[in-house]
């Protein structure tokens, strides 16, 4: 590939999206591998960590994975001691989830991971220009969120997404 190819690629908001994002979870999955947790156990932990008490289909549908695949991992990360099911008191066929006391360092390890990363990546960038890059993709992200919601309009309340820092 010649440098006029690289440079069009290496300027596509896009393309810089997607690779930073495949870079960032290579890098967190290599040195995470020591807590025990598959990527999507560990996607699903902050999830649940940021949405306490949420349910389970809710919580496949923030991580865009079928109900039975998150049960299966679900069982797993609870057979851990990592989370708890509890009856849903609004609904008797559903269960909430939440980390428990024994999660709760595994997912402080998965954080401080996700900073040392983070860090890596953004060394040479000065802080108040990482901050204004997260306060725009902070604004990016709502809006694709307010157009699903408004797509979707399925009239329950969404459960947040949100990064862990």
């Amino acid at each position: 590939m010649g440098r006029e190819e690289d440079s069009e690629c290496d300027r596509n908001l896009g393309f810089l999206v997607c690779d930073i994002s495949r870079l960032v979870r290579r890098m967190f999955n290599s040195r995470a591998r020591n807590t025990g947790l598959t990527q999507p156990q560990w996607q699903a932990m902050f999830t649940i960590s940021h949405n306490p008490g949420i349910n389970q289909i809710s919580l496949a549908d923030l991580l865009e994975i079928h109900p039975i695949t998150l049960t299966q991992q679900l069982d797993r990360m609870q057979a851990a001691g990592w989370v708890e099911r509890r009856p849903d008191p609004n609904d008797r066929r559903a269960t909430c989830l939440f980390i428990t006391p024994r999660g709760r360092p595994v997912l402080e390890k998965l954080r401080a991971i996700g900073t040392d990363v983070l860090d890596i990546g953004f060394g040479d960038v000065n802080p108040k220009m990482r901050e204004k890059m997260v306060e725009a993709l902070i604004v990016v992200r709502n809006r694709f969120v307010s157009a699903e919601t408004v797509k979707r309009s399925s009239g329950k309340p969404e459960a947040k997404r949100r990064i862990a820092k």
